[in-house]
Formats: C-alpha cells, sequence, structure tokens
C-alpha cells in the first residue's frame, strides 16, 4: 500500500497542474540563473500581501524568520503551549504555560493576562496541533492592548487561510501593521501554499527598523531561484488558491464530522488544516504505529507535546479520498 502521511501539513489542493506546469517549464533556466537580492525578495513578498517593500522580508521558510527575529526582540515572551516547537527552540526567554482547559483552549483575556507577566506574547493563529482560533476582532483588541502597556506580539498566521473567515482575519495588511508597530506578522508560504519544499516565508512589521536588522542577519541569497520565480507567478493563481482553502475547510468539515463517530476519539474544532483527538481507552503511540504497520497511514502521537498525561493524536486534513482511508482504518482498529 501507499504510505498515506497525516503527519504532513500543507494543502493538498493546491498548487494547480497549470503553476506547475509553469514551473517545470523554466526549471532548467532557473537551475542556471542566481536569484535577486533582498530588495527583489522583498518587493515581491509585499506585492503578494500588499505591504511597503521597507515593512517585509522573505525567509527561507517561516523557520529562518523564527530564528533571526530572536536576535532583534528582548525580554521574555509569552507563549500558550502545547504549540510549534520551532519558537520554544529559538527563544531562549519563553514563559510556557499550558492552558488546563479541554483541548487547550484559550482566547483573548487570557493572552491579555500572559501578557501581563512578559514583554510581549507569542501567538499562533490557528495554533499547532490544538487548532485553537483567535478570531480578529479579539486580535485587534489584543494589539491595542499590548500596544498600551508597550510590549510586543508575534503572530504566526501560517495556518489562517484555513480558517472559515482566514482572508478577512488576518493582520498582514499595510492598514494593521501601520497601525501597530508592536506588531510582528511571520506566515510560511510552504504550508498553505502547498509548497514546503521550496522554503517560503515572510515577516512583516512596521517597526522598520526591526525588519532591518532581520534583513541584514540574512545571508545573501537566502531564497532559490525556484522559490523566487514562484513569488513572482503567484499572484495570477489567487483566485484558485483561494478556492483551494475553500475546498480545505469543507474536507475538514466532513473529517470532523467523521472522527466523532470513532467511539474512542474525542476530536476538538479547529480552523487549521488538522485536528487534534484526544485518545480515550487507548495509547496514542500504539495506535499511531497500528495505523502505521497495518494500513500505510502515518498520524502524528501528541502525548508528549502537550506536556500531561493524557493521550493526544493529530492528524492533517487531507483530499476526501485520502480521509475516507484514514477513517477506515481508525475504525478497523476498534
Amino acid at each position: 500500500d501507499e504510505l498515506k502521511d497525516f503527519c504532513y501539513l500543507v494543502n493538498p489542493f493546491f498548487p494547480p497542474e497549470s503553476l506547475n506546469n509553469e514551473l517545470k517549464y523554466s526549471l532548467n533556466k532557473l537551475m542556471q540563473s542566481y536569484p535577486s537580492g533582498e530588495k527583489v525578495q522583498a518587493m515581491l513578498g509585499g506585492k503578494l500581501f500588499g505591504v511597503p517593500e521597507s515593512q517585509i522580508v522573505v525567509g527561507n521558510g517561516a523557520a529562518e524568520l523564527i530564528d533571526k527575529v530572536t536576535g532583534t526582540l528582548n525580554g521574555r515572551f509569552g507563549l500558550y503551549g502545547p504549540t510549534f516547537e520551532e519558537y520554544t527552540a529559538r527563544f531562549n526567554n519563553i514563559d510556557l504555560r499550558v492552558p488546563n482547559t479541554e483541548g487547550f483552549r484559550y482566547g483573548k483575556d487570557d493572552v491579555i493576562a500572559l501578557a501581563e507577566d512578559n514583554d510581549g506574547v507569542i501567538l499562533i493563529n490557528p495554533d499547532n496541533p490544538s487548532g485553537n482560533f483567535v478570531p480578529y476582532e479579539d486580535i485587534i483588541a489584543i494589539l491595542e492592548h499590548l500596544h498600551s502597556a508597550g510590549k510586543h506580539l508575534i503572530l504566526d498566521e501560517s495556518f489562517l487561510d484555513f480558517a472559515e473567515d482566514g482572508f478577512n482575519s488576518t493582520v498582514l495588511n499595510a492598514a494593521d501593521l501601520e497601525r501597530f508597530p508592536n506588531l510582528v506578522v511571520i506566515k510560511s508560504i510552504g504550508k498553505s501554499y502547498g509548497v514546503g519544499g521550496l522554503r517560503l516565508g515572510v515577516l512583516a512589521s512596521s517597526n522598520t527598523k526591526l525588519v532591518k536588522q532581520v534583513k541584514e542577519s540574512i545571508p545573501i541569497w537566502n531564497i532559490n531561484s525556484v522559490a523566487e520565480f514562484y513569488l513572482q507567478i503567484i499572484g495570477k493563481y489567487m483566485a484558485e488558491y483561494k478556492e483551494s482553502c475553500g475546498k480545505l475547510i469543507a474536507a475538514r468539515v466532513q473529517l470532523l464530522k467523521d472522527l466523532r463517530k470513532i467511539p474512542y476519539l474525542e476530536p476538538y474544532e479547529s480552523q487549521a488544516n488538522y485536528i487534534l483527538c484526544k485518545v480515550i481507552g487507548k495509547d496514542a503511540g500504539q495506535l499511531a504505529s497500528d495505523l502505521c504497520n497495518k494500513y500505510s497511514i502515518l498520524i502524528k502521537d501528541c502525548s508528549g507535546k502537550a506536556s500531561v498525561d493524557d493521550q493526544y493524536i493529530r492528524v492533517a486534513v487531507r483530499d476526501t479520498r485520502d480521509n475516507e482511508s484514514l477513517v477506515a482504518g481508525l475504525k478497523a482498529l476498534l
């Protein structure tokens, strides 16, 4: 059986064949060409998200930018867990708290409370692996509160386009960035645009001093020419991209319904392209290994991540056929 990977969080409905063909057609030429420098990359990133090039930097994946921003922002940052471990690995002064709520839910007031004891807050929205989501108006309220207190918000929107009203929930736009110089937005392009292997991400802030510092800390050619070409052509495919996110939302809604019918799982609402489930009466590690050995399905055992005794798994949302295979495998393990 072909291995189905439900650990890997990528958009299964994008890029379209036409975009792939455009890349293939230019590949030989791109492989022989050097990419442009930072200035051109920033111009391309700025064009994609509608922000000035002085306020955006393109990174070799969001991971490179997470690493670089730690050198420009000092102080202690609060963060809710379980979460994307790159932040806890890179920031050496983290106040990590795990909410004792079902499904690790937290909202606006919790984030504001977390800010009280720290110099700033890191917020992954939707969070990974919980799928917890803070809506736009609450993000604005958090930003207003932190701004008046002179504190930073590092906001990771890598999975935001998969949220119900994701495209209207972003603060990665000129007006919101301008209004809140205490805001630093990080977004992985690989995850939602289905090109994790190209290693693309952006960091944006109207704090141009911070953006300049990040730019200065990055090597001269951090983005390869294939990734740069992708940034050049992606604008033509935005209608298909938005459509792909809509398909993913529909697939998630269906998968959540199906997972709820499995007696030993308690899946949590998610606004991302993955669903966290509590495992009841079974061992999550054993479940992951049975699914792999018997049905060639890979899922993520999140039990260690949660830093609590309960058992959890995270499954990616894939296309309908793959999602049905996952559900069938889980049912067969009853």
